[in-house]
């Protein structure tokens, strides 16, 4: 084989090529969370090892396809421009999650960086990868189901209800209108998606595009989440007091924590709330009262918070706070997933029961027609 590659230079060329192509997927398996964890362990271990970001990030690259590669190669290019790991990571959308880049802005503005590192790595989510790898899985379901479920459509659509409705006419439409309701309805929605059927088709690809969309994502992210999902304000309330928890354990006043957190957070209503709790406690509200005046806390959590014995009670207290939260908005994030299945079931079920209805209450009523 040595001789052979010696002699024929390509050969080798193309078994490297072929190594490469057999080990490196077409598409990735993993998720968007497992991914933004590499590349997290990848820059704390450059942080930890004084080295160059930047070529570790351009070898990870390799390793990827899609889009996730090219994204991961603009931030190794901005990293080796001399832009900062946190100016590029804000500056490469989903590289990194909004909540760790803030962390990371956090710990380089208090000087918890090594500790935000460490807090970022331990702190794995295992039921948030595995409601979203069953959303993931729903969807591939429902993707194949509602496929099926439109061909029988169109099948139905083209060659039994043209028939059906051939057999009404002949047998007089005077006569036939007191028919079945369920195959009336049928033949209505039918010809409304006949007639709107382009309609439909580029809502539809308009839709798959704007979400595929960077931009797009962000947005619903930043702006719509928040208001629609109620957990996701209580897990930026635990991400808040874990960082707090950080500060506090490095000997860093809580003041001067929130007002970095209340120039950097990406949220800007909690940004808002934050700026308010700040200037109140400039004017002589107590700390972890002013948080309550801005809903960030409850009133029972920050007596329990006031009232510790110690700093490291409190430090304690916010990290307990914070992982109460944080599993509570979890396990309301799963039980909600949990019925994404069962209602795209329902629906599906309601769908093929009135084709069902429509066509044997059809027949079954010119059964019972034909026998007067």
């Amino acid at each position: 084989m040595n001789n052979l590659e010696s002699w024929f230079p390509l050969t080798r060329q193309l078994t490297t090529k072929f190594h490469d192509w057999r080990i490196t997927p077409w598409w990735t398996s993993e998720s968007r969370n497992c991914r933004q964890r590499t590349i997290l362990q990848l820059l704390a271990i450059a942080h930890e090892q004084h080295l160059d970001p930047a070529p570790l990030l351009c070898n990870h690259a390799l390793e990827q396809v899609g889009r996730h590669r090219a994204r991961v190669n603009q931030f190794a290019n901005r990293v080796a421009e001399g832009t900062s790991v946190i100016e590029a990571a804000e500056q490469t959308p989903e590289v990194l999650g909004n909540e760790t880049v803030l962390a990371l802005r956090f710990g380089a503005q208090t000087g918890t960086l090594s500790q935000i590192y460490r807090d970022l790595i331990e702190a794995r989510d295992f039921a948030t990868d595995q409601s979203r790898k069953n959303l993931q899985h729903t969807f591939a379901y429902a993707v194949m189901t509602l496929l099926v479920l439109v061909l029988v459509s169109l099948f139905l659509a083209n060659f039994i209800f043209p028939t059906l409705m051939a057999i009404s006419e002949e047998l007089g439409p005077e006569q036939f209108t007191s028919g079945p309701l369920a195959f009336t309805l049928t033949i209505l929605l039918m010809e409304h998606f006949a007639n709107h059927a382009l309609l439909y088709i580029l809502l539809g690809v308009a839709a798959i595009f704007l979400c595929w969309l960077t931009p797009t994502r962000r947005l619903l992210k930043r702006h719509v989440v928040p208001k629609w999902i109620k957990n996701h304000a209580q897990i930026q309330v635990a991400e808040i007091l874990r960082l707090l928890a950080i500060s506090l354990e490095a000997g860093r006043p809580v003041p001067s924590a929130l007002s970095t957190l209340a120039h950097y957070h990406y949220d800007s209503q909690v940004r808002h709330k934050l700026l308010s709790a700040k200037n109140q406690i400039e004017q002589g509200v107590d700390q972890w009262g002013s948080l309550t005046n801005v809903h960030l806390l409850t009133t029972a959590e920050s007596h329990a918070l006031a009232n510790s014995s110690s700093k490291l009670s409190t430090i304690w207290t916010l990290r307990r706070l914070s992982d109460w939260k944080r599993s509570n908005s979890l396990n309301q994030y799963e039980q909600t997933t949990s019925l994404a299945l069962p209602t795209f079931t329902i629906l599906t079920a309601a769908v093929v029961l009135l084709l069902c209805s429509a066509v044997f209450s059809f027949l079954t009523y010119l059964i019972w027609f034909l026998a007067q």
